[in-house]
């Protein structure tokens, strides 16, 4: 695989994340959270996935997270929980291309067994509208050896206030 591939699957996963994080932001209080995520879904020109993504989301947030699972939009630490989260959505993309319906293994990691099927069909639902506008999310070997230089950094959630 070319260093750009690389590179640009880092930059989409890094978008992902970001995304997350804004969305979470928002559920606790970021006033400008919102537009961040408005302005940054169409600088991306992924606008038309806006949607989903909100109920990909909106599941997914549904779940009791502790407060330090996830850092701010602009953090440049990530927690354990947060590549997990990667990894499912990659996952749930692979098993999405080979039309496998069971939802990613990843899922029951992280949430509650009554959780794992609403957040894979969501999270499905916006990587299939993000492949429409020419974003294809790689799958868990591909985004696993794109994001090793994260494995130094990625570690259990510490009691860290401010991110």
């Amino acid at each position: 695989m070319s260093s750009l591939r690389e590179l640009e699957i880092r930059q989409e996963a890094r978008f992902v994340l970001w995304a997350l994080r804004s969305a979470i932001a928002g559920l606790c209080g970021d006033a400008d959270a919102s537009a961040d995520l408005v302005r940054g879904f169409a600088l991306a020109g992924v606008s038309a996935t806006t949607h989903a993504f909100g109920a990909l989301a909106s599941e997914l947030f549904a779940s009791e997270w502790s407060v330090e699972v996830w850092h701010g939009p602009r953090c440049c630490c990530v927690s354990a929980e947060e590549v997990f989260v990667l990894n499912a959505l990659a996952e749930a993309a692979e098993r999405q291309r080979l039309a496998e319906v069971a939802p990613a293994h990843w899922w029951r990691l992280i949430l509650p067994a009554e959780r794992v099927a609403a957040v894979d069909d969501a999270a499905r639902t916006w990587l299939h509208e993000l492949a429409i506008e020419g974003v294809v999310f790689p799958g868990p070997e591909l985004l696993h050896s794109c994001l090793r230089p994260l494995e130094n950094i990625a570690g259990p959630v510490t009691a860290a206030r401010v991110h």
